[in-house]
């Protein structure tokens, strides 16, 4: 899994984010969280994901500027949990 967005707008990001994620290796179920601290501030959800796909999180609190962790967390082909965090930027 890797995250190929690195920062969004916030003017764009007031009730979605459209963020690239890819992944070399057949993922299902991928949950997505984006949070400052210990608050998420926005959820999402992809069925299933091979290549390189486009994953939608509602936002559900006012971003401000700062720096976001996303938490990913989903099963790969052998069904084993993967999870990972990145950085995002909110400019």
């Amino acid at each position: 899994m890797q995250l190929l967005t690195k920062s969004v707008g916030k003017k764009k990001a007031t009730k979605k984010i459209t963020l690239r994620v890819k992944s070399s290796e057949k993922i299902t179920g991928l949950d997505a969280q984006l949070r400052k601290g210990s608050s998420v501030v926005a959820k999402g959800k992809l069925g299933q994901l091979l290549g390189k796909k486009n994953l939608v999180l509602k936002v559900t609190k006012k971003l401000r500027k700062g720096g976001y962790v996303l938490d990913l967390a989903g099963k790969d082909s052998s069904g084993a949990r993967l999870i990972a965090s990145y950085a995002l930027k909110v400019k």
